[in-house]
C-alpha cells in the first residue's frame, strides 16, 4: 500500500549473527559492528491496515575481513618482523662483537700495561739486586782494610792493653756492621726470589750445640747463663746450615741484648713427629723486660722498634727479626712470640724438614766464638828455600788499597806479585807471564772475575794455572757460580790474612804434587778428574814428541809452533806443571820409551839409541845411566 508509507513497519534479522527480529519504523537498515563472515539477512514488512506479510525478503551478506587480517597483510607484518627481529639480531650481534673487541682491547691495554709495569717492577727489582751487590762490594773492601789490619795488630804482644781494648772495640763495631750489610742484602734477595733453600743432611743437634757455643763468651761477659735444652742425643736430618745458623744467631743476639745481668737465656730445640713429616722446633726465651701486646703483631715487621724505656737501652736496626721471618717462610715454617711486659718472650720457631735436592757438600770455617777479640794472624814469613827463584803471583784488583793490603799480607821473600787494575789487564798479564798463582777479585771493570776465570781457564797457556777469587757477594749461588767457571778457591771479604796465605800455599803445594806425578810419567786415569785440561796437554806433548823421536833437532820452536804458543811461554807452561824444561821433558820422553823397547828385548842397543833420536850410543848411555843409575846394557 503506497497511500500511507508512513505508516509501514519492518521486522529484520541477520542469520548467522542474531535469530532475534528487530523492528524499525525507518524505511532502511543501518547495520554495524558485523563481524566479518557470510549471513542472511531477511526481512518482512506490515502496513497500517494489514498485519506482517509472510513474504520475506531474503539477502546474503558477506563482511569482509578488515585489512589487517587479511593474508597479504599479515604476510608483510611477519616478514616485517622478521626483517626487524633479524635486524635486531644483527644489531644485537654486531654490539656484542663490538663490546667483546672493546673488551679485548681494553684487557690488552690493561695486559701491556701489567707487563710494562710487571717489566718495570723487575727492572726495579734486579736494578735494587744490583745496588745492593754494588754497595756489600763498596762496604766488604773497606771492612777488610780496616779488620784486616786491625786484626793483625791485635796479636802484638807489646801494644798496651788499654790500646787493644780501644781497637777491640773498632773490631767488634766492624763486624757487626758487616753483620747489617749480611741482613739487608739477605732480605734484597728473599724480595727479589733468588734465595732458595739449601737443603744438606747432617747432625742438628751437634751444629746448634756449636752454634749456641759461640754465644758462651758474649752471655759471661754480660753476666748472665746460656742453657740449650734438648732431649735428643743426636738427629741425623736435612736443613739448611745457613739459614739455620742466621736464625738461631739473630734470635740469641736479640735474647742475650735484652736479657739483665744475673738472668739467663734458654734455647730448646726437640722433634714433633707427624704423619706429614718431621717438624724442627726451636723455642729461644729470655728473661727481659717483654713485648707490649700492642707491639706483638708489629714484632716482625721491618725497621720496628718498640718505643717503650726498657727497650731504648737496647735499641737496633728493626732488620733482624723480619728477617728470621722471611727465612722461616722461606722453608715453609712459621715464627710466633709469646710474650707480656716484664715477663720476657718466647720465640718459637717450626720448621718442615725439606728434602734434599741435591748431594752438595760445602765446606764450612771452624765458628770463633763471638767475644774472641781476634782471628789469628798470618803465619810468621819464612824465607824461600831457594832464594834464586821466586813465585810469581798476579794479582787482579781494581781497589789500589786492596792490592796494597793483599801485598803486605803476602811474604814478599817467597813471591814477586804484579798487579793488574782490571780483568781486562789481568787477562794480557796472565797470557804473557804465565804466574805460578792468580788471584782475582770478581766485580772488576772491562771484565769481571768471572770472565777472568773463563778466560784463562780457556786459553792453552794459562789453563794450568791456580786461581783464587775474592768477592764481596757472600752467596752459595756466587759461590758455585766461581767454582764452576774453574776457580779454585772462593774468598769473601772480609777475609782472613791467615785463611788467603793458607789457601795460596796449599794450592802451590798441590800444584807441586802434580809435578812429581808428571816427572814420575804418570798418565790420568779419569778423563773427568780435576786436571783434566792438564793431563790433556800433557798427553798432547808426551804424544807429539814420541811421534818425532828420531828427529834429534825437535826443539822448543818447533813444538811451540805446532800447540800454538812461543817458546817461552811453552817453557813456562810446562816448568810450572813437570818443574820440567822443554829439553828435559823431551830428553825424559825419549828415555822412557827407550826403557820400554829394551824391556822388549827386539832390538839392539844403537837401534834404540838411534830410535829415541840420540846421536849417539855413547850419549844415549850417559843419559840413560844419569836417569835411572844403570847403564842401558844393565837393564
Amino acid at each position: 500500500d503506497f497511500d500511507d508509507v508512513g505508516k509501514h513497519r519492518y521486522a529484520y534479522r541477520i542469520e548467522g549473527y542474531s535469530d532475534t527480529w528487530n523492528y524499525i519504523n525507518e524505511n532502511f537498515i543501518r547495520i554495524t559492528h558485523l563481524p566479518y563472515g557470510d549471513y542472511t539477512l531477511r526481512i518482512r514488512g506490515q502496513n497500517s491496515s494489514l498485519g506482517w506479510s509472510d513474504r520475506e525478503l531474503t539477502m546474503i551478506l558477506r563482511a569482509r575481513k578488515p585489512f589487517y587480517l587479511q593474508w597479504w597483510f599479515l604476510a608483510a607484518m611477519s616478514a616485517l618482523a622478521a626483517g626487524a627481529i633479524l635486524a635486531v639480531w644483527r644489531w644485537r650481534i654486531k654490539e656484542l662483537k663490538s663490546g667483546k673487541e672493546r673488551l679485548e682491547a681494553e684487557v690488552q691495554k690493561r695486559t701491556i700495561t701489567i707487563r710494562q709495569q710487571a717489566e718495570a717492577l723487575n727492572a726495579l727489582d734486579k736494578a735494587k739486586t744490583r745496588f745492593f751487590s754494588n754497595i756489600t762490594h763498596e762496604f766488604r773492601t773497606p771492612l777488610t782494610l780496616i779488620t784486616g789490619p786491625l786484626e793483625q795488630v791485635m796479636t802484638d804482644h807489646a801494644l798496651p792493653t788499654i790500646f787493644k781494648r780501644r781497637i777491640f772495640g773498632v773490631l767488634k763495631n766492624a763486624r757487626h756492621l758487616l753483620t747489617l750489610i749480611n741482613q739487608m742484602l739477605d732480605l734484597s734477595k728473599i724480595e727479589g726470589g733468588s734465595m732458595k733453600a739449601e737443603v744438606t743432611r747432617g747432625d742438628l743437634v751437634a751444629y746448634t750445640k756449636e752454634l749456641v757455643s759461640r754465644f758462651q763468651p758474649l752471655a759471661g761477659q754480660k753476666g748472665l747463663g746460656l742453657i740449650l735444652l734438648t732431649p735428643l742425643d743426636g738427629w741425623e736430618t736435612n736443613f739448611d746450615k745457613d739459614k739455620w745458623d742466621k736464625i738461631l744467631y739473630n734470635l740469641l743476639s736479640n735474647a742475650i741484648k735484652f736479657t739483665p745481668a744475673d738472668q739467663y737465656v734458654q734455647v730448646s730445640l726437640t722433634a714433633i713427629h707427624k704423619n706429614a713429616g718431621d717438624v724442627i722446633r726451636l723455642e729461644v726465651k729470655d728473661s727481659g723486660p717483654g713485648i707490649s701486646e700492642e707491639h706483638l703483631p708489629l714484632i716482625f715487621d721491618r725497621f720496628f722498634q718498640a718505643d717503650n724505656t726498657s727497650t731504648r737501652a737496647h735499641s737496633g736496626t728493626g732488620i733482624g727479626l723480619a728477617l728470621v721471618k722471611e727465612l722461616v717462610e722461606l722453608q715453609g715454617g712459621r715464627i710466633s712470640v709469646k710474650s707480656a711486659l716484664n715477663q720476657g718472650a718466647t720465640f718459637e720457631v717450626l720448621l718442615p724438614v725439606l728434602e734434599a735436592e741435591s748431594a752438595r757438600t760445602l765446606e764450612r770455617s771452624a765458628l770463633p766464638p763471638l767475644a774472641q777479640e781476634d782471628r789469628s794472624a798470618p803465619p810468621p814469613r819464612k824465607a824461600p828455600e831457594d832464594k834464586a827463584e821466586k813465585l810469581e803471583l798476579l794479582l787482579i784488583e781494581d781497589n789500589e788499597e786492596m792490592r796494597e793490603y793483599i801485598r803486605y799480607c803476602i811474604d814478599p821473600a817467597r813471591y814477586n806479585i804484579t798487579e793488574a787494575a782490571n780483568g781486562e789487564e789481568g787477562i794480557l798479564k796472565a797470557q804473557t807471564l804465565i804466574p805460578d798463582l792468580i788471584i782475582s777479585d770478581v766485580m772488576m771493570p772491562k771484565k769481571n772475575g768471572y770472565e777472568v776465570t773463563k778466560a784463562i781457564r780457556s786459553h792453552i797457556t794459562t789453563s794450568h794455572i791456580p786461581l783464587i777469587l775474592l768477592t764481596a757477594r757472600a752467596s752459595l749461588e756466587s759461590r758455585l757460580e766461581g767454582l764452576q767457571r774453574g776457580a779454585d778457591a772462593y774468598l769473601t771479604k772480609p777475609f782472613s790474612p791467615q785463611e788467603l796465605v793458607l789457601r795460596i800455599s796449599k794450592l802451590i803445594e798441590i800444584r807441586r804434587l802434580l809435578q812429581n806425578r808428571y816427572q814420575a810419567g804418570e798418565q790420568a786415569a779419569d778423563k773427568d778428574g780435576p786436571f783434566q785440561q792438564e793431563d790433556e796437554f800433557i798427553a798432547a806433548l808426551r804424544t807429539f814428541v814420541l811421534e818425532r823421536l828420531d828427529e834429534p833437532g825437535l826443539d822448543g820452536d818447533r813444538i811451540g809452533r805446532h800447540f800454538g804458543m812461543s817458546r817461552v811461554s811453552l817453557y813456562r807452561k810446562l816448568n810450572a806443571l813437570t818443574g820440567q824444561s822443554i829439553s828435559d821433558f823431551v830428553r825424559a820422553t825419549r828415555l822412557n820409551k827407550a826403557l820400554e823397547l829394551i824391556r822388549e828385548r827386539k832390538s839392539n842397543l844403537s837401534e834404540i839409541a838411534y830410535q829415541t833420536g840420540f846421536s849417539s850410543i855413547s850419549a844415549f848411555s850417559r843419559a840413560f845411566k844419569q836417569a835411572y843409575g844403570k847403564a842401558p846394557s844393565e837393564m
